[in-house]
């Protein structure tokens, strides 16, 4: 029997593995980004997502001791686009979200209508953070000139409103600005941000940075944060099996078993000393593929120096593989 008759494989679009927060805005209807329901749908709720929900249910539950910055810290290709348009998504659709929490199990309280700032640095350059939250708020602050805005200027602009900030590529867009005065002013001003959202659930702070010991993140890494890090390794398989295969969840799993079964029992008469219940338990782990083809994947490929990248490389690789298989595989 081939994994084909068992789990059907998802359209070649819903597998592509580049997330770009940029096509949010979209308008031609074509990039997944842009459409919340299919977002979510090919959304798996790894470790990290379900820390992030939780971290927001009891942010948003008048606990303001909870920290307001989250910072999602890895190299390409591990999810850090993913996982803040999902946040976009959770936030900007709360119809379509909760449907998605209930389906997967979560309850989270968020705020109604809040002032949301989404912005991928790297496309979006920034030369003034402050211009993008004063912007979103609506509130002219042209008098400073171009004077940093201090916390009591923020607080008049924000109000009793909540805002939700989602900076993509961080690092790169603030390494970017040549000017070093104007670079030290913007570090200031996302110190302030932060320092602000650890006072207060008004602001919360979502940032991808590539690593917390350089700027912006070394600034932004001393107020209380939640680190987001991409680390479990079960996390990665069942985040391309869930995009790869649209009824992954609801997989037949008897089916599955007597293959694996069926398998196991080969490999042992050809390998007398495997053990075989440890074998068969990585086996449903990465069923319909091997465990030593995901290890090769996940963990040898990215170590070259022309490895591809985490997650989004595993995923093209074994797109490609599903949609040559055929039907009996």
């Amino acid at each position: 029997m081939g994994f084909k008759e068992i789990l059907k494989p998802r359209s070649q679009r819903d597998i592509e593995g580049v997330i770009d927060i940029e096509n949010i805005s979209d308008k031609t209807g074509k990039k997944v980004e842009g459409k919340p329901e299919e977002f979510l749908e090919l959304t798996y709720p790894t470790s990290d997502i379900e820390n992030i929900i939780n971290c927001l249910n009891n942010r948003f539950s008048n606990d303001d001791s909870t920290a307001g910055l989250f910072l999602l810290e890895a190299e390409k290709g591990l999810g850090k686009s993913h996982d803040l348009v999902f946040v976009y998504h959770l936030l900007n659709s709360p119809d379509v979200s909760k449907n998605w929490l209930n389906k997967n199990g979560f309850e989270c309280s968020l705020p109604q209508h809040p002032v949301i700032v989404i912005r991928k640095v790297t496309d979006s350059p920034i030369d003034r953070a402050w211009d993008m939250v004063f912007d979103a708020l609506g509130h002219d602050i042209s008098y400073l000139g171009d004077s940093q805005p201090g916390v009591e200027h923020l607080n008049d602009a924000l109000g009793d409103r909540q805002m939700v900030i989602i900076l993509d590529e961080l690092e790169r867009g603030i390494q970017g600005i040549d000017d070093a005065n104007k670079r030290i002013k913007n570090i200031n001003f996302l110190q302030m941000l932060s320092e602000a959202a650890a006072r207060s659930n008004n602001i919360t702070i979502f940032a991808s940075i590539y690593d917390s010991s350089v700027e912006p993140g070394s600034t932004l890494a001393r107020v209380a944060h939640e680190s987001i890090q991409f680390l479990n390794n079960d996390d990665k398989a069942r985040v391309v099996q869930h995009r790869l295969f649209e009824d992954f969840d609801s997989k037949d799993q008897e089916k599955i078993n007597g293959i694996i079964a069926s398998y196991v029992n080969k490999l042992k008469r050809d390998i007398p000393d495997l053990d075989g219940d440890d074998y068969t338990t990585k086996l449903k782990t990465t069923y319909p593929f091997s465990p030593e083809l995901m290890d090769v994947l996940y963990h040898r490929i990215p170590t070259f120096k022309n490895g591809w990248q985490g997650v989004r490389g595993s995923l093209g690789y074994l797109a490609h593989q599903v949609k040559s298989a055929g039907e009996d595989v």
